[in-house]
């Protein structure tokens, strides 16, 4: 799947002063998730303020739509839409869970970047990692063996830099990163991976991970009515194999 990337001009868009503008017939969509609003993103008067990790979309004068992108410009910034849409339950492609999305329309002329030297705050970062890690909001289009470089690419953009290996970075996102067809296995080791797939994860939030570790682990994370359950069902897989439920040791240990 295509990015953009900040450290370029796409052809479809051209530089005019500070603001990067639209610069086709047609137009582009940035779908931007509804859950991303309330925090840093939102919506200033004819502004969005967004973090730019999201899917876009480019249609030509007919409507017809070239294939999903990824946004990628992992920091604050405003841009000015020419129009602004909800849709509910919206699949964005194969891989995608149905969400809700805000549609962010630009036409020819209209700023995708109002500045392309976004101001610089530590607190940009930070939305980041509010994002896809204690969210799990991850774009699931973006390639499973580059999402550790956003963390890294965040802090470059706020004039920082972390003082850790990029393998740490790695680890973290091998626990958001879930098997689709059963989230209690890492991504990392689904027949996805085996077969060469980076996209279509089924991210989750950092604090959901621990209910995917061991029963013990799963007691210290932060929702105890969905520890004890998942206690109960990692200690059945374990003799099992499977998730379906069936009384375990761990079980009649709560319901005695």
């Amino acid at each position: 799947m295509a990015q953009f990337k900040y450290t370029e001009i796409p052809n479809f868009a051209k530089r005019e002063e500070d603001a990067l503008l639209f610069n086709q017939d047609g137009y582009l969509v940035y779908y931007i998730p509804e859950n991303y609003f309330g925090n840093m993103t939102k919506i200033q008067g004819s502004y969005v303020k967004v973090m730019g990790s999201f899917y876009y979309q480019i249609f030509d004068e007919n409507d017809k739509g070239k294939k999903l992108s990824i946004f990628n410009y992992p920091t604050m910034f405003q841009c000015k839409p020419g129009k602004i849409e909800k849709k509910k339950q919206l699949v964005l492609g194969d891989d995608s869970i149905p969400s809700d999305y805000r549609l962010l329309y630009f036409y020819k002329g209209d700023q995708l970047i109002t500045r392309v030297h976004v101001e610089q705050y530590i607190d940009n970062v930070q939305e980041l990692f509010r994002l896809h890690v204690m969210t799990g909001r991850i774009p699931n289009g973006i390639p499973y063996n580059t999402l550790y470089e956003y963390p890294f690419e965040a802090m470059g953009l706020n004039s920082g830099a972390y003082a850790a290996h990029s393998q740490a970075m790695g680890l973290l996102y091998s626990k958001l990163c879930r098997d689709p067809s059963d989230v209690s296995r890492p991504f990392r080791l689904s027949k996805y991976m085996d077969s060469g797939k980076m996209t279509g994860y089924t991210p989750i939030s950092i604090k959901d991970a621990a209910k995917y570790v061991s029963p013990f682990v799963s007691f210290t994370s932060e929702n105890l009515d969905e520890s004890i359950m998942s206690a109960v069902l990692l200690s059945d897989k374990e003799n099992t194999g499977k998730i379906e439920h069936t009384e375990s040791p761990l079980e009649r240990l709560f319901t005695m």
